[in-house]
């Protein structure tokens, strides 16, 4: 993709005479001619931020070569340059020809070995040609842009010149307005359509008014439109251009529709409709003057900035695809002038930076610059050119097909000008080859590693038996693809070996030196020999262990029964060992002899002789003994024994006479490890029993013991309880001392008596494992939860059968329910209105169990009563039996005390709640006709007021009202007599 940058330097001549011109012309507005039209929308510019600076690694770039060309010994200036399909690049400028006093346009081509080609000139005799970017085609033709200034009309016309793939004219064409018209940047469609991003400037050079503008022209050369915007009052200018795949159109430049010149960037279609612009800059004047885009159509616009003021500095800055700001890089120069930069994308949509910037006084001069940049803005590297500390300047760059970097500019040798045409190859950097260790190499083991080669992707590493000057195929060994930065090298014969190794990427290789490596192996060194065997060693292992023997690679170990003087495969029992130690066991008794030898393929070394003798014993006496009683009534008991030295398994054996030979048909047990065994489940007899301790060296046999067995069921034994009768509290504990020989117990407890010899039904049978032992009792707590009556049997048993204690338990349980409360809802410290709700708690059964009672009785009588006066006083009444609920609703009572009981009972009693008593207080209007006043009769369920409103109401109002309320009244008494009878008669009841 080609890249441009910002115009030419215009000649001192071409200036002068722009100059002129300003005084000559008249200072009337110019007119914006019709070819164009003007546009105004662009955006806002955004703010920017620089990266942050990123320590560069070294370059890994090189030059391979650089070409200086001068038409005279005067002014030639190298400007722009492009690269055909076979790598021919091409470098476009000015140089003044003192032959007809011109500055034409020139071109040199090289191949792509920097080696010259031809150059070409053109000019015209009418004017001044200025050649400011060039443009190639498929086909080898070549395109110059620029301007050519008209001596007659004294106006810049912006000029196209075509040249033949031979450097032969072909055809010039110019655009013009009627004011200054400069091409900039040239590009190329797919269909060969031109395309020039220039400007159109005023005549005068103090004037404002510069407008960005882009024309586009056929394959011939024939205007077809233009694109322009700007205004009267702003500064606008078109420098880099671009085309894409699409053959949409990328053009850079600057405006000053937002203060200072900020960067602009616009994008059109193949018709010149616009389809995005944007701008970005800082605080002064900045200028995009290269642009290109990357595969997925990111833009990349280089230029300068002057952020805070001059002097300017060097920037990249990166737009997507649809002209969003995504990051920019601002080159740190501590205060040095860049200027001129171009900008070029390779295919791995890497970003190559190139321009020029002023070195600090006192003696300054310009050096190229280069950088490099991922697609985030990461920086690889910069590089900077300088050749004998004179000017070199970079105003272009390209990338050729295997995307080695192509710089165009010119250099100043202090005399004169000339073209400077430089090739950069990305091969990897320089390094060096080592060797870890020393040489000669005593065991042929060694490392040899590299230092990184910059750019680097692999390396090859080369080894010869002689010098390495040149790699190719005839070298011995090459290992490839390496990624590491070593390799390791392992029983190497002894000779002398050569290395060097190649650094490769896709661009090219890189050699390091070579170094030579001597081999010389020694045989291995001397080593001892020793072990952790006892002298005697009297048990069944030990560990012979040896030193490391220096260069050693494995080693063999001998044994033999005599001292060991030479060795031989006969006596060998291991070879090819790479540890420092073996292990021996199960030997027999006797003396044994060592040696063990270190091989490698240089020779051999053996260690000293050692002498180990083996005098392993049987094991050592030991006692049996056991638990059992005489006679043992359970056929249940534990044999243990003393520890048998040197023993590793024991073997149990039982017969029913006396042992006198131990054999298998009486082994019960064997490899038994413990020294303790368990016999359990003995019938009644006689019984033998002998332990034999065993190791690989013999065994050894104890003492024999004698158990006689007589089984008996358990003993008898007493059973007792704490039950009273009737049993009120449900709770009862029964205990019993041992029964002899008892294993466990079992305790049955029905709601019928136990019968053995029957089928026995509803029992409960409660295991003795849920029996406890208290102070040499056993014991167990009874819950019992049923009125009634209960039996309990207790039995003990062990394997030779059971003991049943001869007595029947007979419990009689009678749970009385639990004492209760009665309480009320009704008004306190009076109730108004004899309508009450009495309730009460659940009476439970007295016991632990709260077993509810389902039968209630409610009692009452003007006076206080206890539950004795239940039935005996006269004044005690049963308001309501058989009740179900925890509550009782109480209506109709008049004035007075009334007082309440209520009472639970079940089969086994009954139980009284507290006597409540309830004052009842009913509020009645007062009447002065009536005196009679019932204290036992119901109220009604309102109470009424009589309010007299003083002067306010009428005598004759206020006596209606008092008519009236008293009619009320004698109603209410008449319903409250009513309901007073009622309640007399429901009492009687």
């Amino acid at each position: 993709m080609k890249s441009k940058n910002k115009c030419i330097i215009l000649l001192g001549f071409f200036f002068f005479m722009m100059f002129l011109a300003g005084f000559i012309q008249n200072f009337s507005n110019i007119n914006v001619n019709t070819a164009y039209s003007k546009k105004s929308n662009i955006k806002n510019p955004e703010g920017y931020e620089d990266l942050p600076v990123i320590e560069i690694p070294k370059c890994s770039i090189k030059e391979d070569w650089h070409q200086e060309w001068a038409l005279s010994q005067s002014s030639n200036y190298g400007h722009d340059i492009v690269i055909d399909a076979s790598d021919n690049v091409y470098i476009m400028g000015g140089a003044f020809d003192p032959n007809n006093n011109q500055f034409p346009i020139a071109i040199v081509k090289y191949n792509s070995n920097g080696e010259y080609q031809w150059n070409t000139t053109w000019y015209r005799l009418d004017g001044e040609v200025s050649g400011v970017d060039i443009a190639i085609d498929g086909s080898g033709n070549l395109y110059v842009t620029g301007t050519f200034f008209n001596s007659t009309s004294w106006n810049n016309e912006l000029l196209i010149v075509k040249f033949n793939s031979e450097g032969i004219y072909q055809w010039d064409v110019l655009w013009k307005t009627d004011m200054h018209d400069i091409g900039y940047g040239i590009a190329l469609d797919s269909n060969n359509n031109i395309y020039v991003a220039g400007e159109i400037a005023p005549l005068f050079a103090w004037e404002s008014g510069k407008n960005l503008t882009v024309v586009k022209f056929d394959a011939s050369g024939n205007y077809l439109w233009n694109y322009t915007i700007g205004s009267s009052d702003d500064h606008e200018g078109g420098y880099g251009i671009c085309i894409d795949d699409a053959d949409d159109i990328y053009v850079c430049g600057y405006t000053e529709t937002y203060a200072d010149d900020d960067f602009i960037i616009i994008k059109l279609d193949s018709l010149g409709n616009q389809i995005w612009n944007a701008t970005w800059g800082g605080g002064w004047w900045d200028y995009a003057y290269s642009i290109d885009i990357d595969s997925n159509l990111n833009v990349f616009v280089s230029g300068r900035l002057n952020d805070a003021g001059p002097p300017p500095e060097l920037c990249l800055v990166k737009f997507n695809s649809t002209g969003h700001y995504k990051w920019n890089y601002t080159y740190d120069t501590n205060g040095i002038k860049v200027e001129y930069t171009g900008v070029a994308v390779d295919s791995f949509d890497d970003i190559y930076l190139s321009g020029y910037y002023t070195t600090d006084l006192p003696f300054p001069n310009e050096n190229i610059i280069l950088l490099k940049f991922n697609n985030t803005g990461y920086n690889y590297w910069n590089k900077s050119y300088d050749y004998d500390n004179e000017d070199e300047y970079a105003y272009d760059i390209a990338l050729d097909s295997e995307e080695n970097i192509i710089l165009g500019g010119y250099r100043f040798t202090g005399l004169y000008d000339y073209f400077l045409t430089i090739k950069i190859v990305q091969t990897p950097g320089e390094f060096n080859l080592y060797l870890d260790g020393t040489s000669p190499s005593l065991n042929g083991s060694y490392t040899v590693y590299w230092d990184n080669s910059d750019g680097a992707e692999n390396y090859t590493l080369y080894e010869h038996n002689s010098y390495i000057s040149e790699v190719n195929d005839s070298l011995d060994n090459k290992f490839e693809g390496l990624k590491a930065l070593k390799y390791n090298f392992h029983n190497k014969q002894n000779g002398t070996y050569y290395y060097k190794v190649v650094s490769f990427n896709r661009w090219g290789n890189e050699s390091s030196n070579c170094i030579q490596v001597e081999v010389k192996r020694a045989p291995p060194g001397a080593f001892v020999l020793s072990t952790n065997a006892g002298s005697p060693n009297i048990n069944n292992s030990f560990t012979i262990n040896w030193t490391v023997s220096q260069n050693a690679q494995n080693y063999s170990l001998y044994q033999n029964d005599t001292f060991i003087i030479e060795v031989d495969d006969t006596i060998k029992i291991d070879e090819g060992l790479t540890n420092y130690s073996y292990i021996f066991s199960d030997l027999a008794n006797g003396t044994y002899y060592y040696k063990v030898v270190a091989f490698n393929i240089n020779g051999n070394s053996s260690s000293n002789c050692i002498q180990i003798d083996v005098k392993r014993y049987p094991p050592g006496a030991f006692t049996l003994e056991s638990d059992a009683l005489t006679p043992d009534k359970d056929g249940c008991f534990t044999l243990n024994w003393t520890k048998s030295l040197y023993a590793e398994s024991y073997s149990v054996y039982q017969h029913t006479a006396p042992i006198t030979e131990f054999n298998n048909s009486i082994r019960i047990a064997a490899g038994v490890k413990d020294l303790i065994y368990h016999i359990s489940n003995l019938n009644d007899g006689d019984y033998y029993f002998g332990i034999v301790a065993f190791n690989v060296n013999g065994n050894r046999s104890s003492n024999i013991i004698y158990v006689e067995v007589i089984n008996a069921p358990p003993g008898p034994f007493e059973f007792y309880n704490n039950a009273t009768d009737p049993e009120i509290h449900g709770i009862v504990r029964s205990w019993w001392n041992k029964s002899l020989d008892c294993s466990y117990y079992k305790l049955y407890i029905a709601r019928e008596p136990i019968d053995f010899t029957k089928p026995v039904f509803n029992i409960n049978l409660v295991d003795g494992i849920n029996i406890s032992y208290i102070n040499k009792e056993y014991t167990y707590l009874l819950y019992l939860t049923q009125n009634g009556k209960w039996y309990i049997r207790l039995v003990s048993f062990n394997r030779n059968g059971n003991y049943t204690y001869p007595l029947q338990i007979e419990i009689n349980v009678s749970l009385a329910p639990k004492p209760l409360t009665l309480t009320s809802n009704a008004g306190s410290p009076s109730d108004n209105d004899g309508n009450f709700k009495l309730n009460w708690n659940i009476a439970l059964e007295y016991s632990y169990f709260n077993i509810e009672i389902t039968n209630y009785s409610l009692y009452y009588s003007t006076q206080a009563f206890i539950f004795g006066d239940i039935g005996n006083l006269a004044g005690v009444k049963c308001l309501k039996s058989n009740i179900t609920t925890l509550n009782y609703h109480c209506s109709g009572y008049k004035d007075g005390t009334h007082y309440f009981m209520i009472v639970a009972y079940n089969p086994s009693g009954n139980s009284s709640s507290n006597c409540l008593a309830i004052k009842v207080q009913l509020l009645i209007v007062p009447d002065d006709d009536d005196d009679d006043d019932d204290d036992d009769g119901g109220t009604d369920d309102n109470v009424f007021f009589i309010i007299v409103i003083g002067a306010t109401i009428s005598g004759a109002a206020a006596g209606a009202t008092i008519i009236l309320l008293r009619k009320r009244k004698k109603k209410r008494i008449k319903k409250l007599n009513k309901i007073g009878t009622n309640i007399q008669n429901s009492n009687n009841s």
